[in-house]
């Protein structure tokens, strides 16, 4: 922070007042005698500042005072700038790039923590993966830009991993051979990934086999 307080002395002992004509932006003038102010990246560098004081009995008696402000450079930590998608389906690809800003324009690395096993880090910017069923729900993962300097920004993901319906399985093993006039029988049997119900429908069977409605072949060749 900047801060400037005008100081001036008349011989005649009359009353004193200054006034600003040149000065950076970043600076602001009380009306009476400070100046005072706090330089952003974009003021690094030698700023003109222009003044005078004049008697409150002769405003025509300018006493000048020029100057330059030299701003030095510190460093500024990088800012994200991209902003992730917060959901995905499971089964669809998910691809969010890192993008962040740097006043200085320094180069920049990025780390990844809590990174959930579906999701892959391609080690530069990017982050992507698929999610199945099992990953349905809410990840939280914590990203780090950082510059040369240690200066660093971070960003909490939470993605929201939806549930698309999957389809059911079957599970059981047909018998596939039967010596004629001997029973059959076959318990068919299927395993859903989202815990639904399932149910079985038989449109192609021979005469001789009976399906009971729910999960039961039976009959017998003759």
């Amino acid at each position: 922070h900047y801060q400037y307080r005008m100081i001036a002395s008349d011989v005649d002992n009359d009353s004193t007042m200054f006034a600003i004509m040149e000065v950076p932006e970043w600076l602001s003038f009380d009306g009476r005698d400070l100046l005072e102010g706090t330089p952003p990246q974009t003021a690094v560098g030698p700023n003109l500042i222009s003044l005078f004081v004049t008697d409150t009995v002769d405003l025509d008696s300018l006493v000048w005072q020029n100057f330059a402000v030299m701003v030095e450079n510190v460093n500024d930590p990088p800012v994200f700038t991209s902003l992730p998608a917060d959901t995905c389906r499971q089964g669809e690809l998910f691809e969010y790039t890192m993008t962040a800003e740097d006043l200085d324009g320094d180069s920049l690395n990025y780390f990844v923590q809590s990174l959930p096993a579906w999701l892959n880090f391609d080690s530069f910017n990017t982050l992507s993966g698929t999610p199945t069923q099992a990953d349905v729900g809410v990840d939280h993962i914590l990203l780090t830009v950082w510059d040369p300097y240690s200066g660093s920004d971070t960003l909490e993901l939470q993605i929201v991993t939806k549930n698309v319906n999957d389809a059911p399985v079957f599970i059981s093993q047909p018998i596939l051979e039967i010596q004629q006039n001997n029973n059959y029988h076959y318990m068919i049997a299927a395993e859903d990934l989202d815990g639904d119900s399932v149910f079985f429908t038989v449109p192609i069977h021979p005469e001789w086999l009976q399906f009971d409605g729910l999960n039961l072949l039976s009959g017998t060749p003759l």
